[in-house]
């Protein structure tokens, strides 16, 4: 959870990569006016499957059954859905927990601007990276002329405008 631009979507991502190169199947569904580095294959078998159990949660299609195409895919296995971007106002609890009661082993990573507030939700608030423009990063200390540039503690500055002493 965290602001736009923060980079939820990367870390999303970062998780998504290693837990599919683990063997795990990774669904992703991006909300609309994402990023085309985050959506899914034109060829990837999971993309409809996955756009239909989106469409689930956010209330649309028949109540009473999760997308049948999606508990055939998965079954008992474990899965991973990421909703990128998601408008958790838009969620269904009550669809979450049918399509949880379903497939036990698919577990949900939510990137949003603000919390679903549902039991068992885990919040990871992102802030925007703090970074200094390099004009205020200091440029090495050259070593004082006459003296062995071998690195020693001696010619090591001893403190930095951002560090202190």
């Amino acid at each position: 959870m965290g602001l736009s631009g923060v980079g939820k979507t990367r870390l999303a991502l970062e998780a998504a990569a290693r837990l599919h190169d683990a063997g795990l199947p990774v669904l992703w569904h991006a909300a609309p006016g994402a990023v085309a580095d985050s959506l899914p294959a034109d060829d990837d078998p999971l993309a409809a499957p996955t756009a239909d159990c989106a469409a689930f949660l956010h209330g649309e299609g028949p109540t009473d059954a999760v997308p049948a195409e999606l508990t055939g895919l998965l079954g008992d296995r474990a899965a991973l859905l990421v909703l990128d971007g998601a408008d958790t106002a838009r969620l269904d609890f009550q669809r979450l927990g049918r399509l949880l009661r379903e497939l036990p082993g698919l577990r949900l990573l939510v990137t949003a601007d603000r919390p679903w507030d549902v039991p068992g939700e885990r919040l990871f608030l992102l802030a925007p990276w703090r970074h200094r423009p390099r004009s205020a990063v200091p440029a090495p200390t050259p070593p004082p002329p006459g003296s062995s540039s071998t690195g020693s503690a001696a010619s090591a500055p001893t403190s930095s405008p951002t560090t202190g002493p």
